[in-house]
């Protein structure tokens, strides 16, 4: 199918059918299918397609992770870590937003630090400091200080740069001194 029908989703062309039509084919359950897709060398992810969820197939190797798909695990752990019941969609587009920004490879240890109470912490003191400076020296007055006691996918969101900032400031604080593929660490 992938050969004669495929199409192109993030860069791999995948096999594309709602998840009941591969069990009709298959003549098993969709529970059976959802198991089977999960062993290698199948890859699989789910969108939405036409306003049908659609389940993806393709044979090959695990390519590097979608914004997508990492809204969609950050997603899962603000969930996990927070007790709430779900994400909107426009936190999600902010998630989606974040997985862009952060630098590649690191969305995901960021966002977990971040939403720990030791690094949500460490971003709102660095935060802090952010807006100071920028009402001081800049002469920015649109910002103001506020203090969120729990993470907050919006503050996160909108100041992406001063939570990576805070990764690397507590990393560094652990003893990671430098990590050539994380640009924003610095030799100390």
């Amino acid at each position: 199918m992938v050969d004669t029908d495929g199409q192109e989703f993030e860069g791999n062309k995948w096999a594309i059918l709602p998840l009941s039509d591969w069990a009709e084919q298959l003549g098993v359950t969709t529970k059976t299918v959802s198991r089977l897709i999960r062993h290698e060398p199948i890859q699989f992810t789910k969108t939405m397609v036409e306003g049908v969820p659609a389940t993806l197939l393709r044979v090959g190797k695990k390519g590097k992770q979608s914004p997508r798909e990492l809204a969609n695990i950050m997603a899962t752990l603000f969930k996990k870590h927070t007790g709430a019941d779900k994400v909107s969609r426009v936190q999600w587009g902010m998630l989606h937003g974040l997985a862009e920004e952060w630098p590649e490879g690191y969305q995901i240890a960021i966002f977990k630090h971040m939403i720990t109470p030791q690094g949500w912490r460490s971003f709102m003191a660095a935060l802090s400091l952010y807006v100071h400076v920028q009402q001081e020296a800049e002469g920015n007055t649109s910002l103001f200080k506020r203090y969120y006691d729990k993470p907050t996918i919006s503050v996160l969101r909108r100041f992406w740069q001063v939570a990576a900032d805070a990764y690397k400031t507590d990393m560094q604080g652990k003893g990671m001194k430098h990590d050539p593929d994380y640009d924003w660490f610095i030799d100390l």
